[in-house]
């Protein structure tokens, strides 16, 4: 009669060992005396990989696995059926010897790939006679299989999860009370997420779990340390999770499998609410450390700290700006130095090196000189010693204590083991370094910014992310916004002077959370009040080749801006006017020398945020390479990664050491960084800074190291719209980096948008309230919320368009106009030898917002000539065809010098800043320079000469206010000298246009 038999299977240090066998007798056994010699136990495997099978050389050269053989009993006592001693039980619990170097007690088995399970069968005969009160057991035969239970493999699920072609199957616990998905307690659970090495791949999710120890992790040992619960999600891969699509192991550090596992991890999140996203930990050991390094690089901003293990990503192909974004994740390094498999030497320790010399402040390496068995012991009483490679031994036993230097690993100066410091970090607020460059809050203003982050509501923090546009300054506009939402931010268009300051009073006591109000100040005060000072233009102020002009700029709209409520200025621009097809950067850049830039751009940043005011460096990843303009189209920077660190990087990188509180993104392509950061990403995928993950958190968040506030330029532009959908481009922006949303289509609908994005879990809570921290900092930095006084317009009007400001705008204009060729003897004009002046105006109304051009300003400037005694005519082209224009001669001789002057300047809804000429045939065209000396002054545009070359005198003024007028007018009759140093290449690269130049 066969007899049904149970086996318990414990996951040991190297493996799933069968370590019980419990006998069913069916009799009371109560007062039988037991040893292990009445019984003996012989066990038979099979599998589909054959006896003869033999590990291979570097995976230890171990033998064939014994397939069949006998059991060792330690110990036999009486029990129930789940092995529990009792002496009045019905059950034998066999208790057997298991062994590293014995396979036959292992329910797994490598095949030559994987592990994989066998199938195990035990026969189990008495031996010795059992005597039980009046009864006699004897010839007792167990060989009916009633089941295997694994120490808390029992408790694991399994299920399969595919994604573009890729499935992965994944072993996963729940505890009991939260199984149901639909849980969505305020008792949240931490995830532990462990990935496998190589031998636990394939096609059987429970061997991702207890092929090591892994099961340990739930262990209710382990749980203790993360308050009683925690999940355990142990994905498996097919193949291995360091093929890079080729079946082969990668060379260059990718895996084919990096954005199905992550699908994988969001899908179980979002089907389990009740994990706790703020308390997310991931690790895995060799192949599983690679791809544990592959995930934290993928989604830095998910992990509360990582626990890799003889990590397989070599240190040679993790880039300087992978070490960066690492450096912010806190991470527990374990290896032993006789790894023969991943040497540690090529990957983990000058990982680790690099990581402490960029600034990592919570990583930690626990380095063993080899792998020892601390319960398994040799014969001889010595531990037992296993391949170099096998160091998650110490980690999945949470023996690790020691950091790299062989001291103790504390928190609050207490000694911790490695589960302890994992189960101490969790991610939320303090993502955001507050105290840091470049907010510097005290402890008092981070109080204020937590309590007021934890105080809203889901829907007010949406309404922080938006920065809206009151372009009239008018009631109606208030009422509009705050029946949808409530701003974190805001921007005036110039208004005059009382609107301003009767409009900033009603906002701010509209709103309850104190409101960023943003301006273009680029050129001065002008550019939030229709009364502010006209300081100049950027290019305007390099060309006088001092910082100290813009200083004196950043003062000027600092002051004025401050006094009519602004807090932050969009400016500084620091794209390089590399272009000059470039339609819209032109003369709101400082220049082509991204040096003088950089120097400019610091020089603005530090002042303007000396005074109060947060600045924006803008428009990152950098315009004005493309001739395409981002008002209309999504343009390219296409610069090269090495040529972009070395021109757009290194006045970033500045301008962020220098403090500046927030950077605007524009709708602009660098394709080469998208592509560096993400390899895989198709032509079509590429997005925008304002859209792209890359360049937003790969490029400046983690290589340039910026803390501050990220937000988008003008969502309302084409190169906003196109790339994407507006519906996912909403939320996208925010969940991808942005912080802040700048203006909207239609206020209702994007605001919709943005809550149904935070509802999917396109912006994660995490995400959303890093966002809002960081808008909160920037507002407490600036100490707004200490601030609630209404502004006076009488200080106001002091202080806009003062005399001092007027001063520094025409010692700006004196120093600026540029001489950029002269013809010799032409200059300075006086009546006695120009008499008759033929003027000829090339200009057209309208303009780029504060660069507007007014027509009739060259008049003015012809008029200051006829008040020194010149007589001016304006030119009239004529309505005759080839054979019938006026006479040469009724020029020449009627004239003795001809002045243009071209008032064209950049605007959004053009391609192109380029003269267009009069009809008939170019009727205003240079046709008389080599008859009558000729002089070009262009006033808003300083590339002109690309369609007139041939001028030997031509000036550029980058600005157009009346003190420019009359400084030009002083220079042009010898009353002041040309002082200007061209920013830029005035002649477009032309050999033609530097004829007669002293270039």
């Amino acid at each position: 009669m066969s007899l049904t038999y149970y086996t318990i299977t414990e996951v040991l240090d190297y493996g799933p060992y069968i370590t019980k066998v419990i006998l069913e007798t069916g009799h009371r056994l109560k007062a039988a005396k037991l040893t292990p010699q009445h019984f003996s136990v012989t066990a038979e495997r099979t599998s589909t990989c054959g006896k003869n099978f033999q590990w291979p050389a570097f995976m230890g050269a171990k033998p064939d696995d014994s397939m069949y053989g006998t059991r060792t009993i330690l110990r036999a006592y009486i029990s129930d059926q789940t092995s529990i001693e009792n002496p009045d039980g019905t059950c034998i619990t066999l208790e057997l010897a298991c062994s590293p170097d014995d396979s036959i007690g292992s329910i797994i088995r490598f095949d030559g790939n994987f592990n994989v399970f066998v199938n195990v069968h035990y026969t189990i005969v008495q031996n010795l006679p059992l005597y039980i009160c009046d009864n006699t057991l004897k010839g007792l035969v167990f060989d009916c299989d009633g089941g295997n239970r694994i120490i808390y493999g029992e408790w694991l699920l399994t299920d399969t999860f595919t994604f573009s072609d890729i499935s992965l199957n994944y072993s996963y616990y729940i505890p009991e009370d939260n199984k149901s998905r639909n849980n969505t307690s305020q008792d949240k659970i931490p995830l532990i997420i462990w990935l496998h090495g190589a031998g636990e791949g394939g096609r059987q999710p429970l061997i991702a779990a207890i092929g090591n120890k892994v099961v340990n992790l739930i262990s209710p040992e382990i749980q203790k340390y993360f308050g009683g619960k925690v999940m355990l999600l142990a994905p498996q891969t097919p193949t291995m999770w360091m093929n890079d699509g080729t079946g082969k192991y990668t060379v260059t550090g990718h895996s084919m499998y990096t954005e199905a596992l992550e699908q994988l991890i969001q899908n179980f999140i979002d089907q389990h609410p009740a994990i706790d996203l703020k308390r997310i930990y991931i690790g895995g050991c060799s192949n599983g450390g690679f791809m544990t390094m592959r995930m934290l690089l993928r989604n830095p901003d998910r992990y509360a700290a990582a626990f890799p293990v003889c990590e397989a990503l070599a240190d040679a192909v993790i880039s300087d700006a992978e070490i960066q974004c690492l450096s912010r994740i806190p991470i527990w390094f374990t290896h032993a130095k006789n790894d023969p498999i991943v040497p540690p030497e090529q990957f983990t320790v000058p990982t680790y090196h690099r990581l402490i010399k960029a600034g990592a402040r919570d990583v930690h390496f626990s380095y063993f000189d080899k792998v020892v068995d601390s319960s398994y012991k040799n014969p001889d009483g010595t531990p037992y010693e296993y391949l170099g490679h096998w160091s998650w031994i110490y980690m999945l036993n949470n023996a690790c204590t020691l950091d790299f230097h062989g001291q103790p690993v504390k928190i609050e100066g207490k000694e911790v083991t490695i589960v302890e410091w994992i189960a101490s970090h969790q991610k939320g607020d303090n993502s955001v370094d507050l105290k840091g460059c470049p907010f510097f809050l005290s402890d008092e203003d981070c109080q204020w910014v937590y309590e007021t982050l934890h105080s809203m509501t889901t829907e007010e923090k949406a309404g922080q992310l938006f920065c809206v546009n009151f372009k009239e300054g008018m009631d109606d506009e208030i009422q509009y916004v705050y029946d949808i939402l409530s701003p974190g931010g805001c921007m005036y268009r110039p208004i005059p002077i009382e609107r301003a300051i009767a409009f900033t009073n009603k906002v701010l006591q509209k709103s309850q959370i104190p409101l960023l109000i943003a301006a273009n100040l680029e050129k001065g005060g002008n550019g939030i009040v229709t009364e502010g000072t006209l300081m100049g233009s950027p290019m305007e102020t390099a060309a006088c080749h001092s910082t100290d002009m813009c200083q004196k700029l950043a003062l000027v709209c600092a002051r004025e801006g401050l006094a009519v409520g602004a807090n932050w200025a969009f400016a500084p621009i620091i794209d390089i006017d590399s272009n000059f097809r470039n339609p819209i950067t032109n003369v709101r850049t400082f220049g082509s020398d991204w040096k003088l830039v950089r120097d400019y751009g610091v020089t603005y940043t530090k002042t303007v945020q000396s005074m109060g005011m947060a600045a924006s460096i803008k428009h990152f990843p950098g315009d004005g390479q493309d001739e395409r303009d981002q008002h209309l189209v999504t343009s390219i920077n296409d610069l090269s990664c090495e040529d972009w660190d070395a021109s757009y990087g290194q006045i970033y990188k500045a301008c962020i050491d220098a403090g500046a509180l927030t950077c605007m993104v524009g709708h602009i392509m660098q394709p080469a960084y998208s592509r560096y950061y993400n390899p895989d990403i198709k032509d079509e995928e590429i997005m925008p800074g304002s859209l792209s993950k890359e360049l937003m958190q790969g490029l400046l968040r983690d290589k340039l190291g910026f803390n501050g506030l990220i937000v988008t330029d003008a969502t309302t532009m084409a190169g906003y719209t196109i790339p994407m959908s507006r519906k996912r481009a909403v939320p996208e922006s925010i969940a991808r980096g942005a912080d802040m949303f700048l203006f909207a289509r239609n206020l209702k609908e994007d605001y919709e948008f943005m809550l149904q994005g935070i509802q999917d879990g396109i912006i994660t809570q995490e995400r959303l309230n890093e966002a809002v921290t960081r808008i909160l900092a920037v507002k407490a930095s600036l100490g707004l919320h200490k601030t609630e006084r209404p502004l006076s317009l009488d200080y106001a009007k002091k202080i806009v368009g003062c005399r001092e400001h007027q001063e520094w705008a025409r010692e700006c204009a004196d120093k600026a106009i540029t001489l950029v060729k002269e013809e010799a003897g032409v200059l300075p004009l006086t009546p006695q030898k120009y008499k008759r002046i033929l003027y000829y105006p090339i200009e057209s109304e309208g303009g780029f917002s504060i660069y507007k051009s007014v027509s009739g300003v060259g008049e003015k400037v012809m008029d200051m000539l006829r008040a020194r005694g010149f007589k001016v005519d304006t030119f009239i082209p004529n309505t005759g065809s080839e054979g019938r224009t006026l006479p040469t001669t009724a020029v020449t001789n009627k004239y003795d010098l001809i002045i243009y002057i071209a008032n064209l300047a950049t605007k959004s809804n053009q391609t192109a800043v380029r003269i267009e000429w009069a009809q008939p045939m170019g009727a205003n065209c240079a046709h008389y320079i080599n008859d009558i000396p000729t002089i070009f002054i262009s006033l808003e545009n300083p590339y002109h000469l690309l369609d007139v070359p041939r001028i030997r005198t031509f000036i550029n003024t980058y600005n157009s206010n009346p003190v420019l007028l009359e400084e030009l007018v002083k220079k042009l009759t010898g009353e002041s000298s040309f002082k200007g140093i061209s920013p830029i290449d005035p002649f477009c690269g032309k050999w033609d246009a530097g004829i007669g130049s002293k270039k």
